[in-house]
């Protein structure tokens, strides 16, 4: 069952887990015009490379076209967060705090189609770096309970992150 308020199981001092349910990214509605510019240009990127003989470039342009448009036809899936003594659960990936560097949150700034959301950094060497919604979860309980395992140091949005945002997803 989907709920938008933050779950927290022992609200006294010693809270020892805190969990809430969100979309798995922010919603950004788009226009049909969208949906034709994903097409032309995985179309026109398959053609042109088709005629310079990279065929296997060519085959990638249009899987990555599909893909995009399914993704954006689908939609976010809810997900639910789970900050425990172990680590930060999400769906059913733990991340454990022996092995995430530091956190930051991005506060809503409020820009229209903002949300909280949570940045962790690990130590891996594939997607160091996770962001996670904080839907309507209470921004200063959730820095308050990370701050007793991990350090708070400012992230920068990766490049990933910032392409994402701008062509809506």
């Amino acid at each position: 069952m989907y709920n938008n308020e933050p779950e927290i199981l022992n609200p006294i001092r010693g809270t020892t887990e805190i969990s809430w349910e969100t979309l798995e990214h922010e919603h950004i509605p788009v226009s049909n015009d969208w949906y034709w510019t994903i097409g032309l240009v995985a179309a026109i990127s398959a053609v042109a490379s088709f005629y310079y003989g990279n065929i296997v470039f060519g085959a990638f342009s249009i899987v990555a076209g599909l893909t995009m448009i399914m993704f954006k036809i689908k939609g976010p899936e809810h997900i639910k967060v789970r900050l425990t003594p172990r680590g930060i659960i999400v769906k059913n990936s733990l991340y454990p705090y022996g092995r995430i560097e530091s956190f930051w949150i991005y506060e809503d700034s409020g820009q229209l189609e903002q949300m909280n959301e949570l940045s962790i950094k690990s130590d891996r060497a594939f997607l160091p770096q996770i962001i996670i919604p904080l839907g309507d979860a209470d921004v200063e309980l959730v820095k308050d309970y990370l701050s007793r395992y991990i350090k708070e140091e400012y992230h920068e949005k990766t490049l990933a992150d910032v392409v994402s945002e701008y062509i809506g997803f």
